[in-house]
Order: C-alpha cells, then structure tokens, then sequence
C-alpha cells in the first residue's frame, strides 16, 4: 500500500478592515445667487462683517475658490460613499470566507480521523499477515487487505480534493486581503483631503461669505469659468 500523505493545516484567517473614512466638509455657500449646502465638517467660521462691494478681480478669486470647494466636496462624498459601498461588500466576503474556512477545519478533523484509522488498520493487518502460519491464513485475509486498499485510494482522492480547496481558500483570503489593502489606501488618500477641505470651506466663508458684489461681474465670471471647463 502507497505512504497515506499527510493533512495540512487549513487556513488561519486575518482579515482586517479600516475604519471608516472622516466626514468631510460639503460645499460652501456662494456669492451668487444660488446656494449650496454649507459644509458640515467646517469648523464654525464667524462671517466677515459686511464690507464694501467686491471688485471684480476679488469676487473671481471667491467664486474660483467656491467652484474648487464644491469640486472637493463632492469628489470626497463620492469617495465616502464608495467606502461604504466597498466595506459592506467586504464584510460579506468575510463573512463566506470564515464559514468556508470552518467547513475546510471540520474536513480536516474528518481527514485527520480517517488517516489514523487507516494507519491502524493497516499495522493490524500487517501483524495478522506477519503471524499467519499457514499460506490459507494469508489468503483468507486477501479480501481485507483489498478492502484496506480501496479505503485508502477513496481517502487519498478525499485528501487531493481538500488540498485543492484549501489552496482556492488560500487564494481568495489573498484576493480578499488586497482588495482590503487598496480599500484602506484609498480611504486614507480621501483622509488626506479632508482638512485641507475644511480649511478651504472657513477661508471662503471667512473672505467671500458676508461681501456684496455686482451681479454683472458674476456674470462675467461665470462666462469665464463656463469657458474654462
């Protein structure tokens, strides 16, 4: 009879998740007529208090810095929302890969049992074949040596089936592990936007947010800024 190989250990999962990205401001209000929402993660700014009207070279620098707010805030919320939407189905994963890890754990206690009590049987076979005195004896124990031999080939393929799935496990929590990794570098990239952000929302509120202007030079400036996309 062939060597019975022996089991390798399943898996050990370590699945690790990041925590959630932090709330980024929203866009800052605007100089024109139409508002946006006010930026909920920016730090309370006090307005400026109302002051002579802008020139238009000033009102064009306000609403440049309130169009790339807007631009940011969006890009960020997007990036939140993605964060979710990628944590929920990560967490799923885990959740599958843990219960395929615990099926591939209880095969490999079945495996194990299995390996033992064919190693016990075939010494006790052995010792029977060693102690027979007569050529009948021997013969009489063919049939359990046949018997032995088929359980072994079923346990063998049973193990090369294991081995395989143990290795597609492997392969997947690989899998899962470096779309965890691009999760977490993503949202530590949005992270990284996040107070310059706020910043940028209490700078526009702060310079921008309490000064009158004409509307003829919004007019201007928005032609200019509609050109410049």
């Amino acid at each position: 009879m062939q060597s019975i190989k022996r089991i390798p250990v399943a898996p050990v999962l370590s699945l690790l998740l990041g925590s959630l990205l932090a709330v980024a401001g929203s866009q800052a209000q605007t100089p024109a007529p139409r508002k946006a929402a006010p930026a909920k993660a920016a730090p309370a700014a006090v307005p400026a208090k109302a002051d002579k009207i802008m020139s238009i070279d000033e009102l064009r620098v306000c609403m440049k810095l309130q169009q790339t707010n807007e631009k940011n805030g969006e890009e960020i919320q997007a990036a939140q929302d993605a964060f979710k939407r990628d944590q929920a189905a990560v967490k799923t994963e885990q959740g599958e890969v843990s219960k395929a890890n615990e099926a591939l754990r209880a095969r490999m206690t079945a495996l194990t049992a299995e390996r033992d009590s064919l190693s016990a049987a075939v010494t006790d076979l052995n010792t029977k074949i060693q102690t027979a005195k007569k050529e009948e004896e021997k013969t009489a124990l063919e049939p359990e040596r046949v018997k032995l031999n088929e359980r072994n080939k079923a346990f063998e393929k049973s193990l090369d089936e294991f081995n395989a799935e143990q290795k597609a496990l492997r392969d997947r929590v690989d899998k899962l592990n470096a779309s965890i990794d691009g999760i977490n570098q993503r949202s530590h990239n949005v992270n990284d936007r996040v107070e310059p952000h706020k910043q940028s929302v209490a700078q526009w509120r702060e310079q921008c947010g309490n000064r009158r202007y004409r509307e003829e030079d919004e007019i201007v400036i928005k032609k200019e800024l509609a050109a410049a996309k």
